[in-house]
This record gives C-alpha cells, sequence and structure tokens, in this order.
C-alpha cells in the first residue's frame, strides 16, 4: 500500500507574494488541478495574466487551454527538465527548510504546510 504524502501547489507572480495556495494528500491529477484552476486561480487573475507552469501532463489539454482563455490570460508551459527556469524552486527549498526547523511546533504536518504558506518568505531575485 502506498503511503499517503500532503503535496502542496501555490501560485506566483510579479506581485511577490503567494495565492491560490492548495494543500492535498495524494498525488494531483487533471480533476484536481481543474478544480483548482477554476475554483481558486482564476478568480484571481487579470485579464492579460500568463500563468507559467511545468509541463505535467494533467497541466495540458484544451479544456484547461480554453478555460484559461475565456478570462483573457495565457497559459505557458516549461521545457521539460527545467527546474533552474521555474521561480518556484527557489522558494520550496526555503519552504522546506522553514519546515524542517518548526514541524514539531504543530499537531499535523498539514497543519505546518498551511502555516508555511503564510509565513515563510518570499524568496524572488
Amino acid at each position: 500500500m502506498a503511503k499517503k504524502r500532503t503535496r502542496n501547489r501555490r501560485l506566483q507572480s510579479d506581485r511577490q507574494e503567494i495565492f491560490a495556495p492548495l494543500t492535498f494528500e495524494g498525488s494531483c491529477n487533471r480533476d484536481l488541478f481543474e478544480t483548482w484552476l477554476e475554483k481558486s486561480l482564476i478568480p484571481q487573475l487579470q485579464p492579460g495574466d500568463i500563468i507559467i507552469i511545468d509541463n505535467a501532463t494533467f497541466h495540458q489539454g484544451q479544456s484547461i487551454k480554453e478555460t484559461v482563455e475565456k478570462v483573457g490570460c495565457e497559459i505557458w508551459y516549461l521545457p521539460p527538465y527545467s527546474p533552474d527556469l521555474n521561480k518556484i524552486e527557489r522558494w520550496w527549498s526555503v519552504l522546506k527548510t522553514w519546515m524542517k526547523q518548526r514541524v514539531k511546533e504543530f499537531e499535523t504536518v498539514r497543519e505546518c504546510v498551511d502555516t508555511a504558506f503564510k509565513k515563510c518568505p518570499n524568496v524572488y531575485p
């Protein structure tokens, strides 16, 4: 039996802030991604915004493209195996360090993750 792991997603922007965070257990799939996109991310976007995201299979598809374009935005996919182009990777490193130092202060890992999203500093160049 596979061990459940808490997964995290977040969106970064030129606003230099975390918005549309999502914490869940298990693996991400198209249904979860589309629900997050429609209910959490899209309502916070402005026409002309660009979503830059890795090219995981569940991030792609005509319905996703149409959902994004319907609100006047674009979606751009990073090339495969290009964490150096993904600004979020530096933030994950900071987040993991923050959590390792404080995880024992929380009753659950999820509580630690949710607090980290709120308190962990942004580290953009």
